[in-house]
């Protein structure tokens, strides 16, 4: 089985042949398992948490963090949600603090390394805080960090960045929590935190500790309000009507205005800027996606700008693009300054060396001349010295599947969780998210695609 090459960090870039289908994660996952901080920009947002769930079931053991693209078009008037952004300032915070002793697998897209970022002192260095069980603190002092680091104050908590104060209780959601913290004070001190559920309220299980992060990739503060007066002010005119700028003067939020990121801080960074010593992946194709989404952003733009010739009092006044985003240039430029690997899906040319051809291929096509079972019969025979898995969609597909194995007296299958759960000579079944099956000298994972064919779905009347 084809292996990336462990002292990668002296390969600058290498580009890995028959590295079709999942394989490209799972060959990530190796190299990430062996110590290294490995991040794999994957061609499409979408795809990210998906491949998260196959990195899982590759290397359960494996840290691993999501950088998601905002979920809102560029120069738009809304901002990305609670989710997104909760999801990206965490993902930031395991990047900068994985301390290189293990290994560290970041997943993102073309689209979200696009934007440009807060630099990591600007957004972190005092905006984060840590609570546990004994500390000593009143709940005007825990309000106040709150309202520091842009959390919300609401009667109910049940979205993310929210918080309410009920006498000794305190109700917060943390940053990419997947539950909100539930305080109790008593004298002065924290006596109690458990988790709840934000629909009946009702308290679950306790904890010993939680951290909040900011809830935006904006903090507004006296700082970064002088900031954006200052830059907005020299970019434009400012005028009583410019509703972005009269909410900022006053230090309020306004809808939409991480748009304006770029002038609310000192100096902006880019996502390669938080992984230093980082080898990344990229698809092959990755360099025209990458022009695509400079099209459509500066596409944007323009029309950004042609509004506010027409009415330059009350229009949209864009950030210049090349303020906003990572420009061509730079991703270029952190590619050279970083070892890199380009998966290509076809086979390596005759002139290139052998080591550098992955050895993976797409599980061919069933025969739909004849019954499926028998072929699939037929290929598990061939395949006795190989870990043979099936990937299902969700647990009832795998059971479906499952039991029309049984009926077809193909070898017994077992449901597995994790890849090295699967064994030879045995048919292993899985929930996992992959589309299109591969295989190599040792691995074979079928698709349920691959299997009984595209899935339909029924429009809803």
């Amino acid at each position: 089985m084809f292996k990336l090459h462990l002292n990668s960090t002296d390969i600058k870039k290498q580009d890995i042949y028959s590295a079709c289908s999942s394989s490209k994660i799972k060959m990530m996952c190796d190299l990430a398992s062996n110590g290294k901080t490995v991040a794999y920009i994957n061609n499409y947002d979408k795809d990210c948490y998906k491949l998260q769930e196959q990195a899982k079931f590759f290397a359960p053991d494996l840290k691993i963090v999501v950088f998601p693209a905002w979920d809102c078009i560029a120069y738009d008037r809304v901002s990305p949600s609670h989710e997104i952004s909760g999801a990206r300032i965490s993902a930031l915070n395991e990047i900068r603090n994985n301390n290189g002793e293990q290994g560290l697998l970041i997943i993102t897209s073309v689209k979200a390394i696009s934007r440009l970022l807060p630099n990591e002192s600007e957004l972190f260095d005092n905006n984060s805080f840590n609570f546990t069980i004994g500390d000593s603190i009143s709940s005007a002092e825990l309000e106040k960090k709150l309202l520091k680091i842009s959390y919300e104050k609401n009667g109910t908590v049940r979205e993310y960045g929210q918080y309410s104060i009920k006498g000794s209780i305190i109700d917060i959601y943390p940053t990419a929590y997947d539950r909100p913290v539930r305080l109790k004070l008593t004298s002065g001190k924290i006596e109690a935190i458990c988790k709840f559920d934000p629909e009946s309220q009702i308290s679950e299980e306790t904890t010993e500790s939680f951290q909040c992060l900011p809830t935006s990739e904006i903090i507004i503060n006296s700082k970064t309000a002088s900031n954006f007066v200052g830059n907005y002010r020299q970019e434009f005119e400012a005028s009583g009507n410019d509703a972005i700028f009269k909410a900022i003067s006053e230090k309020r939020k306004l809808a939409g205005m991480e748009h304006w990121l770029p002038f609310f801080y000192e100096k902006t960074c880019n996502f390669f800027d938080y992984c230093t010593d980082c080898i990344l992946g990229f698809d092959e194709d990755y360099s025209q996606l990458f022009k695509s989404r400079e099209n459509e952003i500066n596409d944007l733009y323009k029309s950004r700008l042609d509004m506010l010739e027409i009415d330059p009092d009350t229009a949209y006044k864009p950030v210049p693009s090349e303020k906003a985003f990572l420009s061509k240039y730079d991703l270029e430029e952190t590619r050279n300054n970083n070892s890199v690997y380009l998966f290509h899906n076809f086979k390596a040319p005759a002139t290139i060396k052998e080591n550098f051809d992955a050895g993976f291929e797409l599980i061919p096509m069933f025969n739909k001349q004849q019954n499926i079972y028998d072929d699939l019969k037929e290929r598990l025979e061939e395949a006795s010295d190989k870990k043979v898995i099936i990937a299902c969609y969700s647990r009832g597909s795998l059971q479906r599947i499952q039991s029309i194995l049984e009926e077809h007296d193909i070898r017994k299958s077992k449901e597995i969780k994790i890849l090295k759960k699967a064994k030879n000579k045995f048919l292993s079944l899985a929930v996992l998210p992959i589309e299109k099956g591969f295989q190599d000298d040792k691995l074979c994972i079928i698709s349920e695609q691959d299997l009984l064919g595209e899935r339909i779905s029924r429009k809803v009347k």
